[in-house]
């Protein structure tokens, strides 16, 4: 992981997704949960985010499954990033669920200012 704050262009817009994860005992459909994971898409490609101690977050009993599946989007990404935002965008079921999906205006502020718990994870630009 990377800790970079000044990591997008200032002045730029981007569409950013939100994916929370849900602890096994939440009850389907709802939103509790903690936010665990930024995608945010600009022209130049995709940067995924963490929570810095998103590990900590998350049951023992999805430790495995989370970590590959940031592997996965990592391999993917680099490929199809369209592709992966798209999917990060319409996730509703299992322990990983969409938030919210929405543009950003990177004017004045950067990612890290926005989402100081947040650090870089990878970047496919």
């Amino acid at each position: 992981m990377h800790d970079d704050g000044r990591d997008m262009q200032t002045g730029s817009r981007a569409r950013i997704c939100t994916v929370k994860y849900r602890w096994p005992e939440s009850t389907i459909g709802s939103s509790a949960g903690v936010l665990i994971l930024l995608a945010i898409k600009e022209d130049a490609g995709l940067k995924l985010y963490t929570l810095r101690a998103f590990s900590e977050q998350i049951s023992e009993h999805d430790q495995e499954y989370i970590s590959e599946l940031l592997e996965d989007l990592s391999r993917r990404g680099k490929m199809f990033p369209n592709q992966v935002f798209k999917q990060l965008s319409d996730l509703s079921v299992g322990p990983i669920v969409t938030d919210s999906v929405s543009w950003i205006e990177l004017c004045d502020s950067t990612i890290g200012e926005l989402y100081p718990d947040f650090c870089l994870y990878s970047d496919f630009t």
